[in-house]
């Protein structure tokens, strides 16, 4: 054994989409979308075609998520709220345009 290795109570964990499946309770799509929104810990990749997710910030997780909620005001709904207005503009405009284009 080198100098270099780590103990064993310090060795990093890398768990694959089917564990952290299990551990967080979300399916795969769900897990890819909160990643790409930078709510979720980002994969490593562990080979050319191999992802996995570091332990330890997968454990952490949920109680980032669960402060994160407790707190005021919570982005992520402010986010929705956002995207919902967002939708509701551009269909009452496209009606709108609709309209006009009909009846000029």
């Amino acid at each position: 054994m080198t100098s270099l290795a780590r103990p064993a109570s310090a060795a990093i964990q890398i768990l694959r989409l089917p564990q952290v499946r299990a551990r967080t309770g979300l399916c795969r799509t769900m897990i890819y979308q909160l990643e790409a929104e930078h709510q979720f810990p980002r994969r490593v990749k562990i080979g050319v075609r191999a992802v996995g997710w570091i332990e330890g910030e997968v454990q952490e997780w949920p109680t980032q998520r669960v402060e994160r909620s407790r707190s005021e005001p919570d982005p992520l709904a402010l986010t929705w709220a956002l995207k919902d207005y967002r939708v509701s503009s551009r269909a009452h405009a496209s009606s709108a345009a609709r309209i006009s284009l009909k009846y000029p």
